[in-house]
């Protein structure tokens, strides 16, 4: 619906002025229609059709106005992550995981695995609904290690992916893997830097499968590492 973007075209900037929910944008998504999704940090979200917008408030179904992420899955269903839970909408309705264990937490990261769950991370918050409920593994992160991730300083989830083993990357204020089965937390023994002050890591995925890793600490740039995991 959208065309791409020409290089030799100029820059058009859109404002309020023009029909955008706000001007602070936390995440934008494209949907299978083309459509492009605007998460504000304040007024909810915008719908883009290349030409208008459409805006979406806590008015309309939304669970909350401060929305974190944006993410369409398999399904078609556009799920919102925002600072009281999350909500995903079906081309006519929002409907809301109100009784899953997730509602009014923080949720800043979204992705889908390999098996069709919707994994979430944000504030205090790690853990995936499966179509029947929300699946808390704080508890079980709890296990291993005294306190929650991403509990201190960023207070939020920088990216969800999954290698090629099927091992889910999480980046709080801690890099983080599950197996399935347990976490590990990675610190300057697996080779990343001696932490000065507060850590905050970003993950990503190239198409091939690798892993990327970044990482900032104390407010200052980090670097980038990468993870080779193959079958």
């Amino acid at each position: 619906m959208i065309k791409p973007l020409d290089r030799m075209g100029t820059w058009r900037t859109y404002s309020i002025a023009e029909g955008l929910a706000g001007v602070q944008i936390e995440h934008i998504a494209e949907d299978s229609e083309g459509f492009l999704w605007f998460a504000s940090s304040d007024n909810g979200v915008s719908r883009f059709d290349g030409d208008l917008f459409q805006n979406f408030t806590s008015q309309d179904g939304l669970v909350n106005d401060r929305v974190h992420f944006i993410h369409e899955d398999s399904q078609h269903r556009l799920w919102f992550g925002t600072s009281k839970g999350v909500c995903w909408y079906d081309g006519a309705e929002f409907r809301h995981l109100e009784d899953e264990g997730i509602a009014g937490r923080a949720v800043q990261s979204i992705y889908e695995d390999s098996e069709g769950r919707t994994w979430f991370g944000g504030h205090r918050t790690l853990g995936y609904y499966d179509g029947t409920g929300f699946h808390d593994l704080i508890p079980l992160y709890l296990r291993h290690y005294q306190e929650p991730p991403s509990c201190h300083w960023q207070q939020q989830c920088r990216g969800i992916v999954q290698d090629l083993e099927g091992h889910l990357w999480f980046g709080f204020d801690y890099l983080v893997r599950f197996d399935g089965t347990s976490f590990c937390r990675y610190g300057e023994k697996e080779g990343f830097p001696k932490c000065q002050g507060p850590m905050s890591y970003a993950v990503g995925q190239e198409p091939a499968g690798r892993v990327w890793v970044g990482h900032e600490t104390s407010g200052k740039a980090g670097g980038l590492k990468t993870v080779n995991r193959s079958k």
